[in-house]
């Protein structure tokens, strides 16, 4: 009844306000061109040409770094959905993911790609955590609604977000220069210069630094050897250098951006516990004070070159942009106890949870990520330069190169004691893509266009991939080297029978400086496969001691001892797996544009957007074939009908736009379970869960909205805006494993059986992370006064609950039968006697949450070059799951920051 009802309010909504802006009144008139000049034009380049945003034919918003800072976005780039309804952009242990009007994909490997198309002054990002700070010394930032198949090209599902640096300027010689402190012992400094070095170079130097300290405290502060304080500082410094060239038929400009990305991270916490207790991240009396055992850990490098070259040929101009961005990265989770996040009293067993065996207090193993990115670009277009023709057109090629090298090494436990050292987990991924495209505008009469355009994309991608699992053995046989039951030979002091890894000081061999070959070869000697892994051991480890001891003893740990033995996941005869992804796809759109003397723009556009197939992670069946060894690529046809209006609304200029759309998501990926015969059933239950699952296109979904966005400036300097999106986004067809399922021993027809997880049919279930409504509503004022000016500015964000699964808050037996969620059985017991509580564990319902961020300043001088302001972002601080992880072990829950605040100054000159 909710989903049909919100169907009935955006149907109603839509055809109610197109008519009333079809026939507004006199005093809710169009704009003449006299008064139309007191609305502030903000001129976009989302159709590949300068326009005003009232003029572009879209579901669009442009934000200046003015703007971000007096919304309280300032340069964080996840704060950016802050200000734009729909969107959505979480991190996952140094992973991105975007989401807008509830399209996005949870996947992050080096094979799958994000369905938000997100480019640099320009120049297309594949992989966003490779973005880095760029959000400094801004022209603007363009954020787009909706398919960008035939313009901004390769995985514009969802939309684009183009970041556009301010480039250097021919009649200029200043800059700017901006210092901040805040809460947090934040820091920040902004730094810029324009050199005009003759009529027709200028060259421009921009420096950005910020560090804060941890925004997530230590529950357990003193608990453990090291004192680890807390996770979610972050130490970021980017150097920015652009070269301006132009003439009268030419122009080109080089960016080159070098920036590091330092800190202790933020990851996920474990939520399920004060889950299963009925209780919320909301009943929290403080979400971020946390549990942390060892110390997280960010060390990122990125470098970017963009070269952009104009050419004007008269009738014909021509764009040549060329990109090479590489990024390496490391992320090192911090370890938590198991099943134990979030501080509160309200948890029972805590002791139990926190204290799992003698080695709690001093177990350093965690998930380490090492990646690098290389990514190289070329887009070479041509387009009509004739302001007087009828038509305007542009048609080029794009050619995209990526490369990624990632090894993951989960050296958590396993087994208690150090008995399974987990991973590792090494990655080869190579990505090339070619399309040609063409787009046309045509001008049937002064006051109506209609347009077109098609875009042709072939996709190649390979994946070369192992995983490892190293089992150690009896811990007596490896500590004891003479048999004579004395093990202080290696231990000395240390407890007994405990191996340890990865304390402080642990570092591995970064990924890049890794071969991809089979250990296998070599007879696979502990101390040659480790050491191949492990570049430093840390000053506590023990595992290093313990090989060389056994090495020098003339007992070294190797598979024939019987001591170590390995199970590689990939069980081909070179214990590799390469698997191959090629494709081709068709996107096109069609549209009208019609300008009307009451109701101002009227467009209507049918469009498609493809996001990228790619290989999966390989599951084999019982005689080592790999299955769904690829997936194919989503489709999603979009509609859109809308109406952009400037009005005179009682002397007050008003800006009204609003647009319906509807999506129809073919094809859509989703993680489903393999049948024990390696074909997909969508009966199918699958022992050992966690692993039997693959990405396979078995989705459908419809997505209907509304978006209402305006402003008004009213007398005395006050002015509202506000952007209003009612969504409502739901799976029509669609079967997904159910990961929370532990693997049961359950009677069948009398005879027990073994059952893992079933495949589920989530039809009729709302997308994940799609809010039924969200909005952005702006308030504030700009005084003049004596000494130069007076701003500020009020900011609400509001969206209503969502879910993090397709499950939405349901519950299901191993037979796939629906139960209430409290009856579901959580990893480690039965739901009535369990450490860990009951079904309510996987709860993956988020609700509504309301944001408020403000900011105030003054501007002063002799031409109002200084400024003095002041912000807070989430004055009441509000804590919510920005994104949740859930399986049969955990319900890890990705929290947004705490309430920050400061104060800036700055300058022109």
């Amino acid at each position: 009844m909710k989903k049909n009802y919100l169907s009935q309010c955006i149907t109603s909504a839509t055809a109610s306000m197109i008519s009333a802006t079809l026939m507004a009144s006199p005093v809710f008139a169009q704009s003449s061109d006299n008064n139309a000049s007191s609305v502030e034009e903000v001129i976009v380049t989302i159709n590949r040409r300068e326009q005003s945003l009232q003029n572009f034919a879209g579901t669009a918003q442009a934000f200046s770094q003015d703007d971000l800072a007096k919304a309280g976005v300032g340069a964080d780039f996840q704060s950016l959905q802050a200000v734009v309804p729909g969107l959505q952009i979480s991190f996952n242990e140094g992973f991105q993911e975007i989401y807008i009007r509830g399209i996005g994909t949870q996947a992050n490997g080096p094979s799958s790609d994000q369905p938000t198309a997100v480019h640099y002054n320009g120049a297309y990002i594949p992989k966003t955590r490779g973005l880095g700070p760029v959000m400094f010394d801004l022209e603007r930032i363009e954020v787009n609604q909706g398919p960008q198949g035939t313009l901004r090209g390769r995985n514009a599902t969802a939309g684009s977000i183009n970041i556009l640096p301010k480039l250097p300027e021919l009649d200029n010689l200043g800059g700017k220069f901006t210092l901040g402190v805040g809460n947090y012992d934040s820091q920040e400094i902004e730094a810029a210069l324009n050199i005009p070095l003759n009529d027709t170079v200028a060259t421009r130097f921009a420096y950005f630094a910020r560090e804060h300290d941890d925004y997530y405290s230590n529950a357990g502060l003193g608990e453990g050897p090291d004192n680890v304080q807390g996770t979610g500082s972050e130490d970021e410094e980017a150097l920015r250098w652009s070269l301006l060239w132009e003439t009268e038929l030419f122009s080109g400009n080089f960016v080159y951006d070098h920036m590091t990305m330092g800190g202790s991270g933020f990851p996920g916490q474990f939520g399920g516990q004060l889950f299963s207790t009925g209780q919320t991240i909301d009943d929290l009396d403080d979400p971020w004070n946390q549990f942390f055992q060892t110390q997280g850990r960010v060390d990122n490098v990125i470098d970017s070159f963009v070269l952009t070259l104009n050419f004007d040929f008269g009738l014909v101009g021509a764009e040549l942009i060329g990109s090479y961005r590489e990024f390496e990265g490391l992320t090192v989770n911090p370890r938590r106890p198991f099943q134990y996040g979030f501080a509160t009293d309200q948890i029972q067993n805590v002791d139990d949870i926190i204290n799992v065996g003698r080695w709690a207090n001093d177990n350093y193993n965690t998930n380490w990520i090492s990646d690098i990115n290389e990514t190289s670009t070329v887009e070479l277009r041509f387009f009509s330069n004739d302001d007087e023709s009828a038509l305007y057109w542009t048609a080029g090629i794009f050619i995209s190169d990526e490369s990624a090298d990632e090894f993951r090494w989960d050296t958590s436990d396993r087994a208690t004691g150090l008995t399974n050292l987990g991973g590792p987990d090494l990655t080869n991924a190579d990505a090339e893509s070619f399309s040609v495209y063409a787009d046309a505008t045509y001008e049937l009469t002064d006051t109506f266009r209609v347009k077109g355009g098609v875009r042709y994309t072939d996709e190649e991608k390979t994946f070369d991939w192992w995983e490892a699992q190293v089992n150690i053995g009896n811990l007596a046989d490896i500590t004891d080297l003479d048999g004579d039951g004395n093990i202080s030979e290696v231990y000395n002091d240390l407890d007994s029978s405990f191996l340890r890894l990865s304390t402080p000081g642990f570092d591995l061999v970064r990924a890049g400086d890794q071969t991809l070959s089979d250990p296998r070869a070599a007879g696979l000697n502990a101390n040659d496969f480790v050491n191949s892994f492990v570049s430093r051991f840390g000053g506590r480890d023990t595992w290093g001691d313990i090989l060389a001891a056994h090495a020098a003893a003339g007992t070294p740990l190797d598979v024939a001892s019987g001591v170590i033995s390995t199970t590689f996941t990939s069980p081909s005869g070179s214990g590799i797996f390469n698997g191959v992804y090629e494709d081709d796809y068709i996107n096109w759109r069609l549209g009208f544009e019609w300008d009307s003397d009451r109701a101002g723009l009227v467009y209507g556009t049918v469009s498609t957007g493809t996001r990228a197939g790619g290989v999966n992670t390989p599951v084999f069946n019982a005689a080592g074939e790999p299955l769904a060894q690829t997936f194919d690529p989503e489709e999603l046809t979009a509609f859109e009908l809308g109406s952009k209006n400037t009005f005179d609304f009682n002397n007050m200029s008003m800006t009204l736009n609003l647009a319906a759309f509807y999506y129809q998501y073919d094809d859509q990926v989703f993680q489903v379970g393999v049948a024990g015969d390696g074909g997909f059933d969508p009966n199918a239950t699958n022992v050992a869960a966690n692993l039997q699952q693959v990405s396979v296109n078995v989705g459908k979904s419809e997505i209907i909205g509304l978006t209402i966005d305006g402003s008004l400036d009213m007398p005395a300097g006050f002015n509202l805006g506000w952007n209003i999106l009612l969504n409502e986004a739901e799976i029509k067809e669609g079967t997904t494993l159910d990961g929370r399922q532990t693997t049961q021993t359950i009677d069948i027809n009398g005879v027990p059986t073994q059952v893992g997880a079933p495949n589920i049919d989530v039809s009729g279930n709302p997308l994940i992370n799609a809010s039924d409504v969200t909005a952005v509503i702006n308030f504030g004022q700009d005084i003049n006064v004596g000494w130069g000016s007076v701003d500020w500015t009020l900011t609400a964000s509001y969206r209503s609950s969502f879910h993090a699964t397709p499950f939405a808050n349901r519950g299901y037996n191993n037979l796939g039968e629906e139960i209430p969620l409290e009856q579901m059985i959580t990893c480690c017991g039965s739901a009535s006697a369990d450490a860990f509580g009951d079904g309510r564990f996987f709860n993956d319902e988020v609700d509504a949450t309301l944001i408020w961020n403000a900011s105030a300043g003054t501007n002063f001088g002799d031409n109002g070059q200084y400024r003095l302001e002041a912000y807070v972002q989430n004055l009441t601080e509000e804590g919510y799951a920005q994104k949740q992880i859930i399986n049969h072990f955990v319900n890890i829950a990705f929290i947004n920051t705490p309430r920050t605040a400061g104060i800036r100054f700055k300058t022109e000159f």
